[in-house]
């Protein structure tokens, strides 16, 4: 049986034991720039042509890597390089024995490192997050060349595709396939027998602190603000006087057909400011009405739905994979926002996170909150974004200043990655701009994920600026003591 060694190399011939999903390029030398992406435009664009794609774009990405086989029997032409064709890789779900297919195995042609050496390597390849959600498969479902096709960029999932979806649990998977010939014990005859061998490498959080970036847990508690309403009272169903006036609770006449004790369009009510229909614009915010006024388009209750919420968790548990960061979360029930001189703060449409008053009451309202958690709340627009992060670097008064705190408005699309970009002031400890780096790249003040070119990266810098253990007590250095050991 001829000796057969199949690795995995790193761009400086070492062989990891681990392996990263990629940022799509290196630190630029520009601030705030990735080596993936051509910034002579805006936006910028990925570089993406025969040679010379983002993978590999002088310095290249740090994470991405060869598959390597070595076997003297297949140098068949000693004069030349020979090629091989029966390799493949793919992803899987879990580093485990029983690890389900994530990206599927596709073959990948390794090409010999030079005449005679019987030592074959792929191209440079590179894990990526499935961060194209509305794509149905694949990784950005983003074509990339490869010096083996000469047709033009390969298609997510075809032979010598350079790109795999991964997931921070899982593993990476490379197959080798080939024939060996051994004498059958009953007839003497040479036999041949299909070999397959098998190699695993996990993404990098699995051998932890082994690697650059072992897994780092991320923890959401999560609250949601009820719409605002007048306590004025509402007549009863036969007409007379109203009843319910300043009674804390809101009320409405549950109609025969609606759901029984749950307020339902066309309900008649006391007037609600119907937040989860508003599209943040102040020159169209409805006023109160009540649940049965023609204009009225839903019924009162939380400011954002479950669905909206986990679509916002969904791109920033994609967004934050490539730096090692898991995030779970937790609900409370949904509550009224808190008051200020007994009126719900959200009773004008807006959380004014610019009014100490009312921050602070905001803040007071989180009962339980600590340094390991980030609390989440979904309320009110607030002044000047669709999210607001305050923090450390904000010195919130005492008990509050070693807290941290991420608000995302009403009707927000999830393509904005609002939960995302606010998660990175969080772990950074920076200032709440637009950009101070850019949390999400390439990112503008009107970003959306929709394009490949559009808010879907971390630039390795921001990375370790959020992988950063911010020193208790030290309000305004860079990092957070967020992020915990699983």
């Amino acid at each position: 049986m001829t000796l057969c060694e199949l690795d995995v190399r790193k761009a400086d011939g070492s062989r990891p034991r681990s392996l990263a999903i990629g940022c799509w390029g290196a630190d630029g030398a520009a601030a705030n720039t990735l080596t993936g992406y051509d910034h002579s435009a805006w936006p910028p664009t990925v570089i993406n042509q025969p040679g010379d794609t983002f993978i590999e774009h002088a310095p290249g990405d740090p994470d991405r890597f060869r598959i390597r086989v070595a076997n003297p029997r297949w140098n068949g032409n000693p004069a030349a390089p020979d090629v091989i064709d029966n390799v493949s890789w793919g992803t899987r779900l879990a580093y485990t024995p029983t690890g389900a297919s994530l990206d599927p195995n596709a073959a990948q042609r390794l090409v010999e490192t030079g005449n005679d050496t019987g030592v074959f390597e792929s191209e440079f390849l590179l894990l990526c997050t499935k961060d194209d959600v509305l794509g149905a498969a694949g990784d950005d479902n983003f074509a990339v060349y490869s010096v083996h096709s000469a047709a033009g960029p390969v298609p997510d999932g075809q032979p010598n595709d350079r790109t795999r979806r991964a997931s921070i649990e899982g593993d990476t998977r490379v197959d080798l396939e080939y024939t060996v010939f051994h004498e059958c014990p009953a007839s003497g005859a040479p036999e041949a027998v299909k070999v397959t061998r098998s190699l695993f490498r996990p993404l990098n959080h699995q051998l932890a602190p082994e690697v650059d970036r072992p897994l780092r847990d991320l923890s959401l508690r999560i609250h949601v603000h009820l719409e605002p309403f007048l306590d004025e009272g509402i007549e009863p169903p036969g007409g007379g006087p109203p009843f319910g006036i300043g009674d804390g609770h809101f009320n409405f006449h549950d109609l025969p057909g609606g759901t029984p004790d749950v307020h339902d369009l066309g309900e008649p009510s006391e007037p609600y400011l119907d937040l989860s229909s508003w599209n943040g614009d102040p020159a169209t915010m409805p006023p109160h009405r009540s649940g049965d006024h023609s204009l009225t388009l839903d019924a009162r209750g939380p400011v954002v739905s479950v669905t909206q919420i986990q679509a916002d968790i969904e791109r920033a548990r994609l967004s934050w994979q490539c730096a090692g960061v898991r995030i779970s979360y937790t609900f409370t029930p949904a509550v009224a926002a808190p008051t200020v001189g007994g009126i719900d703060i959200l009773s004008n449409g807006w959380f004014d996170s610019t009014s100490v008053t009312e921050r602070d009451a905001m803040l007071a309202s989180l009962a339980g909150a600590t340094h390991s958690t980030l609390e989440l709340v979904f309320s009110g627009p607030t002044p000047g974004g669709y999210g607001l992060c305050l923090g450390p670097f904000d010195n919130l008064p005492a008990p509050f200043s070693e807290n941290t705190y991420a608000f995302i408005g009403p009707s927000v699309d999830a393509n904005l990655r609002t939960l995302a970009h606010e998660i990175g002031h969080a772990l950074d400890n920076g200032p709440d701009s637009p950009n101070p780096l850019y949390i999400l790249y390439p990112a503008d003040d009107t970003y959306s994920d929709t394009s490949v070119n559009r808010s879907r990266r971390l630039t390795p810098q921001t990375i370790v600026r959020s992988r950063t253990l911010r020193p208790a007590g030290n309000l305004t250095a860079t990092g957070n003591r967020l992020l915990t050991t699983p």
